[in-house]
């Protein structure tokens, strides 16, 4: 079917089939035969840039050039994962190389560890990133955060360790990482009290940053009943408290739209909750201390969360209505 379609008269069609279909048959296990099939059958189409991805296809895979391309592309993902399943090996010692390069590379490099599920293989090299003592980390404090939250998918005390001790790190963004590293949805330590002591330590941090992240974190603990998901709503409530200064006010509506695209709360409950808070925000004596440019900024943002949390009510209403006849099929 996707080869079909790599024929089809629309050119960005024609390319986003031809590109799924060489990204399924890595995917699946395609042997180098049926593969060569493939691209033969690609490179007869009538459109130039599927036949540069059929003769792509075939060429020799250079790790070197891979890992310095953005892992969000799926051609760029199909063809680390050629490389990756045709010499492990070299696959890992060229993310190690990239990983001593320059802050960028080494990012680039952590991002694509992350994206082929290797972050075990690469435990101690992301705990000597995100470390104090670091010398590439000393350069740049988001590389450091950027270790930190992809060592979240490390399993074992030793990266429960790492994560722990930057909880107390002196730059903000590596302690709410640390955070995001130990209690996000997708961590392997989610569950642990370990995390849950994070949530509630950082929610206590001096700055906004950690203090947001643990505000929304509160919610993705595993066990929240209700009177804990209470406690976490009144927590997130406090962030926008108006003496605050603007970016502690933006984190905190940055905390309250994130919980709200969750679903992790009910909607009418966030909404009588969270709304009368973002709504004093739009008067103008919660905003008149600011500059112009500051309120401005910060009214657009509290009117888009306010619609954003309005929208949720919506739907959860429209959702609880019952079918009307022959809506759902049945006469």
């Amino acid at each position: 079917m996707l080869v079909d379609l790599a024929f089809d008269t629309h050119a960005a069609v024609a390319r986003a089939a031809a590109l799924r279909a060489v990204v399924f048959g890595t995917q699946f296990g395609v042997d180098g035969r049926e593969s060569g099939r493939l691209a033969r059958l690609l490179k007869a189409s009538p459109h130039a840039r599927v036949r540069v991805l059929a003769n792509l296809a075939r060429e020799p895979v250079s790790g070197d050039r891979i890992f310095q391309t953005d892992p969000a592309d799926p051609f760029g993902r199909w063809q680390a994962q050629r490389r990756l399943r045709r010499d492990p090996a070299a696959c890992v010692l060229e993310l190690r190389n990239a990983l001593c390069g320059a802050n960028e590379t080494a990012a680039t490099a952590i991002r694509w560890i992350a994206t082929l599920g290797l972050a075990d293989r690469f435990q101690s090299d992301l705990i000597r990133l995100a470390a104090d003592g670091s010398e590439i980390a000393a350069v740049d404090q988001r590389l450091r955060a950027t270790a930190c939250r992809v060592l979240g998918s490390v399993p074992g005390p030793i990266s429960l360790g790492a994560l722990q001790a930057r909880l107390t790190d002196p730059d903000a963004r590596v302690r709410s990482n640390a955070l995001e590293g130990l209690a996000s949805p997708g961590s392997v330590h989610v569950g642990t009290p370990e995390a849950r002591q994070a949530v509630n330590r950082l929610k206590q941090d001096s700055h906004h940053r950690p203090r947001s992240t643990a505000a929304l974190l509160a919610f993705s603990l595993p066990g929240s009943v209700v009177a804990y998901r209470t406690a976490a709503l009144r927590d997130l409530h406090e962030l926008l408290a108006p003496e605050h200064s603007e970016q502690e006010l933006v984190a905190g509506l940055w905390a309250v739209g994130a919980v709200v695209d969750s679903g992790a709360v009910p909607a009418n409950e966030a909404f009588n909750t969270l709304a009368p808070g973002v709504q004093r925000l739009l008067t103008l004596p919660a905003r008149a201390r600011l500059e112009h440019a500051s309120r401005v900024r910060l009214e657009s943002r509290a009117r888009a969360v306010l619609t954003r949390l309005e929208a949720a009510v919506r739907l959860g209403w429209q959702a609880s209505k019952p079918a009307a006849a022959g809506e759902n099929g049945w006469d």
